[in-house]
């Protein structure tokens, strides 16, 4: 291979305006930046009392996906299980940061089987 990228790198031109302000990015410096450069929107937490603040603001503004790293949700878990379980207007979605995912997180099977019974 000559080095060149086979599939066709995404930016924020290719969206539209409307389709960036959809999301939300809730993480680290370094999460934040990544996301930054694919044109969304975010902000940088560095303890509980921020992560709360960033959350409760995108709940605020009504952002339909709000992405957070597993970092900073497992700072204000209580508020994220209830939001996931409970918002109508936004969905929640947690990533690992560029450490990896955190040690003794329950996977996606663990999360539907807790929030609805079944196992899948």
């Amino acid at each position: 291979m000559n080095g060149r990228r086979s599939e066709p790198v995404i930016t924020s031109r290719d969206l539209p305006e409307s389709q960036a302000g959809k999301f939300f990015v809730i993480g680290d410096d370094d999460t934040i930046l990544g996301f930054r450069f694919a044109g969304l929107r975010g902000q940088a937490v560095s303890d509980a009392n921020e992560a709360s603040l960033a959350l409760e603001q995108a709940i605020r503004a009504r952002v339909p996906i709000i992405i957070i790293t597993d970092a900073a949700a497992q700072m204000i878990r209580d508020r994220v299980n209830a939001i996931r379980f409970e918002a109508r207007t936004s969905i929640l979605v947690e990533i690992p940061t560029r450490k990896g995912p955190i040690e003794g997180r329950p996977n996606l099977m663990e999360l539907i089987h807790e929030a609805v019974g079944i196992h899948v």
